[in-house]
């Protein structure tokens, strides 16, 4: 039990050691927990909201209704009246206005003036000249024929929310392949630099090595040795620690940049203050083998890069509206329809009854026409609409170029990092040996050989250096394909649609 015991464990470890974190780790952990990310997602949410209100005035059903008293009391008239109303309505995408009306009135007044002259003929001393209670029922439906006609002018307004739902989508993949080429560009700046730390320490250490091998009192060789040799030799140490020093420097900005791409904002623990893992650098086996020369790929870049798609649907947003204000231009002609159910009576009980059997009536049809002469604000609007629309397709021309470019000028930096990585490799090469070969030629100094650890210092420096440029020529390659990447939009081709974080 207790070897088994060993063995998990053991494997455990092994395992924990594997699950070290990539590049293709941080991609993951940046579509879950990027803050610039999350505050895109928040577009279409209000999108469609906007949605909504726009489609409200033809989903809604509207209520309204009103009560009122009204007393007169005059010499001549004494009079009380009331009222009370209740409606409901709705409208639809053809223009078409459905409501439905019920009113009660109620009035009673009396004249003195006729109760004198009545009641000098008739003796009566309390005249009650008028009672009455009215009772209706109406339906009316208005259809605009001309202004305010049709789906696609009433629907204006929610195509458009629609659109702006499209172009919130679209920003949040332009976000997303914006971040995910930082987090790329965070991620092999960051590992250059740490490989760059380790050469200049090696560097650092070889040059106490060498001083202590030719320099030091033990080895029997001061006297083999010039004071400004030894002098440099100091100088050439203190220069890789003072570089050393702004490298260390550079490493904890490029730590932090990325954590402030992977790591989600936390309130009781600062993302900036945790620890980031063991990392695979993906450089200390990286060979000529590894580069690949992309093609231009055009028609890939315009179809999956989200800007156009932004601007596409901002002309189709513009195109709508001014169609809608084209039609804002025409005069309003309504056709009106009414009929009404009504009760009159001197008791409101009989009135009301009246009304529901129906058999007191009035109907309308009627045409209805207004016209603005002064329509100087609705040509300007529907004049900006045609000119905003122009405008965004000019824009989208205008960004399908600069995409273009951006394929174009990123393939040719891929191009100079290869010729650059294959130039400083033959120079690593060539360093390496001729380090090697002076080491082997100062093995036994002889005695004329006063100024040995000058070139030994000063091979392995120009090999330390062409370590550090093979490093940052593999770091501009890498920062020219996540450019490249970015202008043709293949990290939301790959990685977003692999992972698909909602």
């Amino acid at each position: 039990m207790k070897v088994l015991f060993i063995f998990l464990t053991a494997s455990f470890i092994f395992i924990s050691a594997q699950e070290v974190p990539s590049l293709e780790k941080c991609f993951y952990w940046a579509l879950q927990n990027n803050v610039d990310i999350e505050v895109t997602k928040f577009g279409p949410k209000i999108a469609e909201q906007d949605i909504s209100l726009a489609t409200s005035p033809f989903h809604d059903i509207f209520i309204g209704g009103g009560a009122s008293y009204n007393k007169l009391d005059t010499r001549l008239v004494q009079s009380d009246e009331a009222n009370f109303n209740l409606s409901l309505a709705k409208r639809f995408l053809p223009g078409t206005e459905v409501s439905v009306d019920y009113r009660v009135d109620y009035i009673r007044s009396t004249n003195f003036e006729i109760f004198e002259i009545v009641g000098l003929i008739l003796g009566d001393d309390d005249i009650i000249i008028d009672k009455l209670n009215t009772s209706a029922l109406t339906f009316q439906v208005t259809q605009p024929l001309l202004k305010n006609f049709g789906i696609d002018v009433n629907s204006a307004f929610i195509d458009i929310a629609k659109k702006q739902k499209e172009i919130a989508n679209a920003e949040i993949e332009r976000q997303i392949n914006d971040t995910l080429t930082q987090v790329e560009i965070a991620y092999w700046t960051w590992i250059s630099l740490l490989k760059t730390k380790d050469a200049l320490q090696i560097s650092i250490n070889e040059a106490e090595k060498y001083k202590s091998k030719y320099v030091e009192p033990k080895a029997g060789l001061t006297e083999g040795v010039l004071p400004s040799d030894v002098d440099q030799a100091t100088i050439d140490v203190q220069l890789r620690k003072d570089q050393l020093i702004s490298v260390e420097r550079q490493i904890k900005e490029w730590e932090d940049k990325l954590k402030r791409l992977i790591f989600p904002l936390d309130s009781k623990k600062e993302s900036l203050s945790k620890e980031l893992p063991i990392w695979q650098d993906g450089l200390t086996n990286f060979v000529l083998t590894d580069f690949n020369l992309p093609d231009f790929e055009y028609d890939s870049a315009l179809k999956y890069r989200p800007e156009v798609r932004q601007l596409q649907g901002k002309a189709d947003a513009f195109h709508i509206l001014s169609k809608q204000k084209k039609n804002q231009l025409l005069p309003e002609v309504n056709l009106v329809g009414r009929y009404s159910f009504i009760g009159q009576s001197q008791e409101t009980n009989i009135a009301i009854a009246n009304t529901i059997d129906g058999n007191h009536y009035q109907w309308h049809v009627g045409v209805e026409f207004e016209y603005t002469l002064g329509t100087l604000g609705v040509r300007s609007d529907y004049k900006k609409a045609i000119l905003q629309k122009q405008q965004a397709q000019a824009q989208k021309k205008q960004v399908e170029y600069d995409i273009c470019l951006e394929v174009k000028l990123s393939r040719h930096a891929v191009e100079e990092a290869i010729r650059k990585y294959q130039n400083i490799t033959n120079i690593l090469q060539k360093s390496q040996e001729r380090l090697t070969g002076v080491e082997r030629r100062y093995q036994q100094p002889l005695p004329y050989d006063f100024n040995l650890i000058f070139f030994v210092q000063d091979a392995e420096v120009q090999r330390t250096e062409a370590q550090i440029n093979q490093y940052r020529a593999i770091l501009q390659y890498k920062l020219a394909m996540a450019q490249l990447k970015h202008a043709q939009a293949k990290y939301l081709q790959s990685i977003y649609k692999k992972y698909q974080i909602k």
